[in-house]
C-alpha cells in the first residue's frame, strides 16, 4: 500500500510538472507514462531548443490552468520585461537562454514599429531616385516614404511619385518647414528625417527600429560616411565621431541628414524651430533629450554626397559649421546663407 501511495504521488507530480492532465476515464498511470515520455524527449534536446518548443506551443494557446493569455497577447500588452518574467514562470525554466530564445521568436513583435521616412527636397532630380530606391530596398518592411518638395521646377516630384508613398508640394522653402509638414502627414511611430542625397545601407531601418525597443530612447542618428577625397572622409567621419561623443557626454548634437525621433516626442517639443535656417537639427536634439536618451547607432550607416564640401570647399565648410555651432550656443541663432541642400 505504501508503495502504491508513493507511486500515485509520483504520477501526480509528473502530471503537474509537465502539464499533462488525463481525462477522468484515463487511468493515472497512463498520465504518468505520457509525462515520462515527454520528459525523456525534452531531456535529449539542448536547453535553447527545449525552451523554443515549449514557447512555440504556448504562443497562441495560452494556459487554461493558470488563466494566462497567449504569449503573443502578453508581449503586445505588457512589453518585453514583464513578458520575460511571466514566460520564465510559464515554462518552468529560469535558464539564461530564455532571453535569447524569446527575443528570436518575437523579433518581429519587438521591432515592428512603423517608420515614416520624411525627405525634404528642392531641385533634387540628380539625387532623389537613388535615395528613394535605397529606402525601398530596406530589409525592414514596416515603413512609409513621404517626400515634401518646395515647388521644384525640375523633375524631382515626377521621380518621387514613382517610388514614394506620398509626395507633398509646398510653395515655401525651408528644410524645417518641409520636415514639419511631412511629420504631420506621417502615420509612423518613428520619424526618420533623411536628406535627399543620403543613401541608407540595407539594414538601416532595422537597426533604428531595434534601438527604439529601449523605451528610454527618444532620438537616434545614423553613422554618416562618404566616398570622396581623403579630406572629405576625415571631415565626415570626424563629424560622426563628434556626434557620438556628445551623446556619451550627455549633450547630443545630431546632424539632420538621417536622424530619427519618436513621433510623440516630436509633437511634444513642437517639431523643428522654423526661426532657424541652420542648426535646427542641433536645436531639436537639445529639446528631445529632455524626454529621454539620444543615441548614435554605429551600425546604422548611410552614404551621403560631398556636395556640401564641394560647393563651399572642405576647409570653408568646416569653418562655417564650427562658427555656426558657437553662434547658436551663445546667441541662440544659426548662421544664414547656407544654400546647400536648403
Amino acid at each position: 500500500m505504501n508503495s502504491g501511495g508513493r507511486g500515485f504521488k509520483s504520477q501526480n507530480f509528473f502530471a503537474k510538472k509537465f502539464r499533462v492532465y488525463p481525462k477522468r476515464h484515463v487511468p493515472a498511470n497512463a498520465a504518468y507514462h505520457r509525462a515520462l515520455r515527454a520528459r525523456n524527449i525534452f531531456a535529449k534536446q539542448e536547453p535553447e531548443e527545449r525552451i523554443r518548443k515549449s514557447l512555440e506551443l504556448r504562443r497562441t494557446l495560452g494556459s487554461p490552468r493558470f488563466g494566462m493569455p497567449a504569449l503573443d497577447t502578453i508581449f503586445l500588452k505588457e512589453g518585453k520585461t514583464r513578458a520575460f518574467m511571466k514566460i520564465a514562470f510559464f515554462t518552468d525554466t529560469y535558464e539564461p537562454q530564455v532571453n535569447g530564445v524569446v527575443t528570436s521568436i518575437y523579433s518581429e513583435k519587438l521591432s515592428n514599429q512603423k517608420i515614416s521616412v520624411i525627405i525634404p527636397t528642392y531641385l533634387e532630380e540628380k539625387y532623389i531616385e537613388k535615395t528613394l530606391r535605397a529606402v525601398r530596398a530596406q530589409s525592414y518592411e514596416n515603413f512609409e516614404i513621404i517626400v515634401v518638395d518646395s515647388n521644384s521646377k525640375d523633375r524631382t516630384r515626377a521621380i518621387a511619385k514613382k517610388i514614394a508613398d506620398k509626395v507633398i508640394n509646398i510653395k515655401k522653402r525651408g528644410v524645417g518647414l518641409a520636415r514639419n509638414i511631412g511629420a504631420k502627414a506621417a502615420k509612423g511611430d518613428l520619424l526618420l528625417f533623411l536628406d535627399a542625397d543620403t543613401i541608407l545601407e540595407k539594414d538601416f531601418l532595422k537597426m533604428v527600429s531595434k534601438a527604439f525597443n529601449d523605451k528610454n530612447v527618444v532620438a537616434t542618428s545614423g553613422y554618416i560616411h562618404v566616398k570622396g577625397s581623403l579630406l572629405d572622409k576625415i571631415i565626415f567621419s570626424g563629424t560622426a565621431e563628434i556626434s557620438w561623443l556628445t551623446t556619451v557626454l550627455g549633450f547630443p548634437l545630431f546632424y539632420g541628414m538621417c536622424m530619427t525621433v519618436r513621433k510623440d516626442v516630436f509633437e511634444k517639443i513642437g517639431g523643428f524651430d522654423l526661426m532657424l535656417e541652420t542648426a535646427e537639427d542641433i536645436n531639436l536634439t537639445e529639446r528631445a533629450r529632455k524626454y529621454g536618451r539620444c543615441i548614435l547607432i554605429r551600425n546604422a550607416r548611410a552614404l551621403t554626397s560631398t556636395r556640401r564640401t564641394d560647393k563651399m570647399g572642405p576647409l570653408h565648410a568646416v569653418y562655417y559649421h564650427i562658427t555656426n555651432f558657437f553662434r547658436y550656443k551663445f546667441f541662440s541663432s544659426g548662421r544664414t546663407g547656407y544654400s546647400v541642400a536648403r
